[in-house]
């Protein structure tokens, strides 16, 4: 079933592949009030006309930047206090000039970097989040802690097992990580919703745009080790992004007030990801119906060319 909505609520390049196989709660994103008002919008060089997905994010992030006084995109760090590589994340607060404070799906976004290596996590259902498989095995994954914060400045630490990595970039996972938890998020984090509808490659993503395929060309959020945000490699005050490192953090757009993950530095979500997330259910007799990505449509965007 289909439904439509106006206005969502609120390097390395690793890239994966993922697939569903049941219960998909499929959502259409249609441009936000007012986005129509010019012809367009020019993103690294790109022009974006008004129907387009483009156009609907760079005037969305205008929008959103432009209610943050003195916003400095080259600083923005979700999380005040945060320590490269330190596991001290009761330290940490919610920083709330960040452009994605408040934000459905911000919650998501795990705290400090996974398992000693780089990268942070995203939650993509109460019981899983994904990152990229080349920092390790599925078995060295196990019995580790991810930490997320709250919508109400919390932290929680989830521990995790039955994980799943496939280093692989040429057959089916393509330098996949699903990290599976012991037990359901607690309310007060929100996983990420996912770019749909999903394929087998990142490109079915970058085909809304033109005509710079690359993710560091488009208007898209990375969230990089140093805990920075960069938007299409933006450079923050520490580095660029795209080191050595940075592969399987999170990747998403800001569309209306929500986050949604779109790959690029971690696995793209795909119907094999869905896949591999019903068969760690299973093998830990948990029903997969309840652990479905929610898939956001974005087929009400025009592809390139337009």
């Amino acid at each position: 079933m289909h439904t439509s909505i106006s206005s969502p609520r609120h390097c390395v390049f690793a890239l994966s592949f993922l697939s569903v196989v049941v219960c998909f709660t499929l959502l259409r994103l249609d441009a936000p009030a007012g986005t129509n008002a010019v012809p367009g919008a020019t993103f690294r060089g790109e022009f974006y006309p008004a129907n387009t997905l483009g156009y609907a994010l760079e005037s969305n992030y205008q929008r959103l930047t432009n209610a943050i006084r003195g916003y400095q995109p080259w600083n923005d760090q979700p999380w005040l206090g945060y320590q490269w590589m330190s596991t001290n994340v009761a330290a940490y607060r919610l920083n709330p000039r960040s452009v994605i404070f408040g934000k459905r799906g911000a919650t998501a976004l795990s705290l400090a970097q996974f398992n000693s290596t780089q990268n942070h996590l995203c939650a993509v259902t109460r019981r899983h989040a994904i990152g990229t498989a080349h920092w390790g095995d599925g078995a060295s994954l196990d019995n580790q802690i991810v930490w997320f914060m709250g919508t109400n400045g919390m932290v929680h630490g989830m521990r995790t097992t039955n994980c799943f990595a496939d280093k692989s970039v040429t057959k089916e996972f393509e330098d996949m990580e699903v990290v599976q938890f012991t037990q359901d998020l607690p309310a007060d984090v929100e996983v990420m919703r996912v770019a749909g509808p999903l394929t087998n490659s990142w490109r079915g993503f970058a085909a809304y745009f033109s005509p710079s395929p690359e993710p560091g060309h488009l208007p898209i959020l990375m969230l990089c080790q140093h805990g920075y945000l960069g938007r299409g490699g933006q450079q923050h005050v520490g580095s660029p992004f795209g080191v050595g490192g940075d592969s399987g953090s999170p990747s998403f757009i800001i569309h209306g007030d929500e986050l949604i993950n779109v790959g690029g530095l971690s696995p793209y979500p795909s119907p094999q990801m869905q896949r591999k997330i019903d068969e760690l259910c299973r093998r830990s007799g948990l029903n997969p119906a309840r652990y479905q990505m929610q898939v956001v449509s974005l087929t009400n965007y025009p592809q390139w060319p337009y």
